[in-house]
This record gives structure tokens, C-alpha cells and sequence, in this order.
């Protein structure tokens, strides 16, 4: 089976068009196949995170083949080892049995299956974006909860190694292939305390600020 080509976009003229500088070098240093889009800033995080469903369903229908999405703020430290198999999606789950799941990276497979979800996705993230709903971590709680109540979907569970978060996960770099460098911390800052700053810079930053709070 083919490897998945590596998804992502960012937002113009917001700090994750400097976040996905060191995405888009990992993978040209390791020869990962990776497509970036730069799109509109719709003028807040949430509405900006409510994409993420759209722009994967874009890309499973472009492209017809399996899809590794991985957040912009995100570096792959070395290529993942193909474990995914015949299943429609897989996942990392903080708790499997409830399905909450962290949307930073996704595999996904171009079945019928897939896209049904997906486009259930979209649609639901952009209803609660109409009826002006409240909801923390939009794409990924929208995306747990309809997870949750599927029934058709194979789902498998990606490795931790797939979606380490910098500071939260206790695991070595050097055993990790993907690390999430969590840009929504930062995201609201104004652009005059980062628009001189490198993608490199700003994680280093985060990663400061984390260890001068433990």
C-alpha cells in the first residue's frame, strides 16, 4: 500500500503561515509528499479550526488516496512507520472507550465510509458556527462527539508517537515521528510581538514559557 500524502493548511497573514515553515522543511528533508494551502482568516481561532474539516474533504475527493492531515504547528521528526492497514481512519484517543480523540494528526482512507464522516464533520462544525454555539476546540470536540455515535466507521488508533504534544506527553524527541507545538497558545497574540519571528523561534518560545511554568 502507498504511503499517505501529508495534508496541512494555514491561515493567511496569522501566525500559523509561520508555523507551517518548519512543517513544510521537515518534509522536504525527510521526502515526505506533502500539499499545503494557504487560506483566508475568517476572523476568529474557532472559525479558522472549523476549516479543517472542509479542506481534508477537498483533499480526500482530489486526490483519492490515503491522507496523513497534520496540524500546521506540527514537525515531523522522522518518517512514521505505515501500520494503518484496511480500516477507514485512524486516530490518537486520550480515551478510546470514549472516544475522545486529539484531531492534530488523522489518517484517513478514501472510502465511502470516510467521506460520509467527514462531510458529517463539515457540516455539523459549520452549524454550530450558524447558530452561533459556544464550544471549546471546535473541530476536534465536533469531530469526538460524531465519532462517538458512528457505528460504520473502522477506526484504528494511532500511536502516540504520531501526535506528541511538546510539553504534555511524557516521551522522549528522539522516539516520537510527530510533534504538535500547540501555535493556539500564542494564536491571539498581536502580530507585532511575532510577525519578526521565525516558525523555529516561536516554538522555541513556547517551549520556554512551558518550562519557566513547571
Amino acid at each position: 500500500m502507498e504511503f499517505p500524502l501529508l495534508i496541512s493548511f494555514y491561515t493567511k497573514n496569522t501566525i500559523y503561515e509561520k508555523e507551517i515553515e518548519d512543517l513544510v522543511a521537515s518534509c522536504k528533508a525527510l521526502q515526505l509528499e506533502l500539499y499545503v494551502e494557504g487560506r483566508a482568516d475568517l476572523g476568529s481561532w474557532e472559525y479558522n479550526c472549523c476549516q479543517k474539516p472542509l479542506f481534508i474533504l477537498e483533499c480526500l475527493e482530489k486526490f483519492k488516496r490515503p491522507l496523513l492531515w497534520v496540524d500546521a504547528d506540527a514537525m515531523i521528526l522522522k518518517k512514521p512507520p505505515f501500520i494503518f492497514g484496511d480500516i477507514d481512519l485512524a486516530i490518537y484517543f486520550n480515551n478510546f472507550q470514549n472516544k475522545l480523540a486529539r484531531t492534530g494528526t488523522i489518517y484517513l482512507r478514501p472510502t465511502q465510509e470516510t467521506l460520509r464522516f467527514v462531510k458529517l464533520w463539515h457540516e455539523t462544525c459549520q452549524g454550530k458556527i450558524i447558530r452561533k454555539e459556544e464550544f471549546p476546540y471546535p473541530d476536534q470536540t465536533v469531530f469526538s462527539e460524531l465519532l462517538y455515535a458512528n457505528r460504520d466507521l473502522k477506526i484504528g488508533q494511532l500511536p502516540i508517537q504520531y501526535t506528541q504534544v511538546f510539553d504534555k506527553d511524557l516521551l522522549p524527541f528522539e522516539n516520537s515521528c510527530i510533534i504538535h507545538f500547540q501555535s493556539s497558545r500564542t494564536a491571539l497574540m498581536d502580530p507585532i510581538f511575532w510577525k519578526h519571528l521565525s516558525g523555529k523561534e516561536l516554538k522555541l518560545m513556547r517551549m520556554e514559557v512551558s518550562q519557566n511554568l513547571r
